[in-house]
C-alpha cells in the first residue's frame, strides 16, 4: 500500500532594506523604519510507493494523486516621495514603501481573475484521442478527384486555383456596388482559402507522407492525451490607505492534461486505420462533411463528443487507467502611482509582485459522462484566425441594408 506523506518549507529570504522617513531638518522617523523580509512557502502531499522503479519496469500501473503549491514575494525598486507643505519640504519616504504598505495590510485585497476549467475540455479531448488513426481521409473521399487532380500536376494545379480565386474576386469586385458588397467580396475570398483551397494543400501533402512513410509500430500500451490551456488577465487603479493610489495587474495562466493508459485488443493496421478509414470513424466524418460543422465544433464539439461516445463503446479498446493534471500560475504585481494629494510628489515606487504555483494530480476513470461537450463561446474567437473566420462568414451571408 503507498504510504501518505506531507511536507512544507519555508524559506526567509534576504531584507530588501528599511523603508525610511526623514523630516526637513534630517530627523529620522525610528518607529517607521521597518526591514521587508521576502520569503518562499512550499507545500507538497503525495504518496511514496516501495520498489516503484522495479514495479514500473514490471509493467505494473501506479497512479497516485499528488498536490504541490508554492507562493512566493519578491520587491524591486524603491519608493521616493516628497511631502511638502506651504511649499516648504516636511518630510521624505524612501524604500520598499509599497511593500510596508501590502504587509501591514493597508492595500485593499488581492486583485483576482475567474480563468476558465479545463478539466472537462481535456477528458473530452483525450477520450477522442483514443484509438486515433495517423491521418484522416473521410472527408477527403468525397472529393478523391481534386485531390488526384492536385497530387498529378501540383503546381499546374496551384496556379489553376490562384487564376480561379482572383477571377472569381474580380467579379465579385466589380459587381460590388457599395463599400459593404466590396467588403463580401474579400471575405468570399478568405473563405475559399481557409476552407477549400488550404485543406485540398494539406490532404495532398498527407497522402504524400502516407506513400513515403513505414506502416507505424504500435505498442501494446498507449497513451492518449488531452491538452488545454487558457489564460486571463485584469488590472486595476484603487485608491487605498493615505489616499495613494495602487495599480496592479493579475496574469493568471492555467494548463490541464488528462492522460488514459489503454490497449487495444487483434488491433489491425491496415489502410483503413493509416488513413482514417475504418468503419468507427464514419460517424464523425458524416457530421464533419455538413456544411458550417466547424463551426459547430468550435461551439459545441460534437466531433469530439462522436468519437468519444464511440471509444468507449469499442470492445477492442480497454481503458487501463486514467489520471488529470492541472498546473495554474498566478502573479499580482502592486506599485504606489500616485497620491491623491497636491503636496506629495512621486518620483519613483517600488513593485511588489506575489506569485503562487500549484501542481493537483487526480486519479481519473473515463466514463461516458465525460464526452458530453461544453459550451465554449470564446473558442470561436480565441484567436486572430477564428476571428477573421467568424466575421467573413458573417459578411459574407448577412446583408444589413
Amino acid at each position: 500500500m503507498p504510504t501518505h506523506r506531507y511536507r512544507e518549507r519555508q524559506l526567509l529570504g534576504p531584507s530588501t532594506g528599511e523603508c525610511l522617513q526623514v523630516f526637513e531638518d534630517g530627523t529620522p522617523d525610528n518607529m517607521f523604519a521597518t526591514p521587508i523580509v521576502v520569503d518562499d512557502a512550499d507545500t507538497m502531499s503525495d504518496y511514496v510507493v516501495e520498489r516503484f522503479h522495479q514495479r514500473i519496469a514490471a509493467g505494473e500501473i501506479i497512479n497516485n494523486p499528488c498536490v504541490y503549491r508554492r507562493s512566493t514575494r519578491s520587491v524591486t525598486g524603491s519608493m521616493q516621495f516628497l511631502k511638502y507643505s506651504n511649499g516648504s519640504l516636511v518630510y521624505t519616504i524612501t524604500g520598499p514603501y509599497t511593500a510596508r504598505n501590502r504587509e501591514a495590510g493597508n492595500v485593499p485585497s488581492q486583485l483576482d481573475v475567474e480563468i476558465e476549467d479545463t478539466q472537462r475540455r481535456c477528458k473530452l479531448v483525450a477520450l477522442a484521442n483514443l484509438d486515433s488513426t495517423p491521418y484522416a481521409f473521410g472527408e477527403d473521399v468525397l472529393e478523391i478527384k481534386e485531390t488526384l487532380k492536385f497530387l498529378k500536376n501540383p503546381i499546374g494545379s496551384l496556379l489553376d486555383l490562384s487564376t480561379q480565386f482572383r477571377r472569381a474576386y474580380r467579379k465579385k469586385r466589380a459587381a460590388a456596388k457599395d463599400g459593404y458588397e466590396l467588403l463580401q467580396a474579400h471575405s468570399a475570398v478568405w473563405l475559399q482559402y481557409q476552407f477549400a483551397f488550404s485543406p485540398l494543400v494539406r490532404s495532398a501533402q498527407d497522402v504524400l507522407e502516407v506513400y513515403q512513410s513505414k506502416p507505424p509500430h504500435i505498442p501494446e500500451r498507449v497513451s492518449s492525451r488531452g491538452i488545454v490551456n487558457n489564460e486571463a488577465s485584469d488590472t486595476r487603479s484603487i485608491a487605498g490607505w493615505a489616499d495613494f493610489v495602487y495599480d496592479e495587474t493579475v496574469d493568471r495562466t492555467r494548463e490541464g492534461k488528462a492522460s488514459i493508459l489503454y490497449e487495444v485488443s487483434n488491433p489491425v493496421r491496415d489502410w483503413n486505420f493509416r488513413l482514417g478509414l475504418r468503419a468507427k470513424d464514419i460517424p464523425t466524418t458524416l457530421w464533419q462533411v455538413f456544411p458550417l460543422s466547424f463551426m459547430v465544433d468550435r461551439l459545441v464539439d460534437i466531433s469530439s463528443f462522436s468519437k468519444g461516445v464511440i471509444n468507449l463503446a469499442d470492445p477492442r479498446v480497454k481503458v487501463l487507467n486514467g489520471c488529470y493534471r492541472v498546473k495554474d500560475f498566478k502573479k499580482n504585481t502592486l506599485l504606489i502611482s500616485d497620491r491623491n494629494d497636491p503636496d506629495t510628489t512621486i518620483l519613483s515606487s517600488d513593485t511588489v509582485t506575489d506569485t503562487e504555483f500549484s501542481y493537483q494530480r487526480a486519479v481519473w476513470h473515463p466514463s461516458v459522462e465525460d464526452t458530453v461537450p461544453e459550451l465554449t463561446p470564446r473558442n470561436v474567437v480565441d484567436t486572430a484566425t477564428k476571428m477573421t473566420d467568424t466575421l467573413a462568414l458573417i459578411i459574407a451571408n448577412v446583408n444589413p441594408f
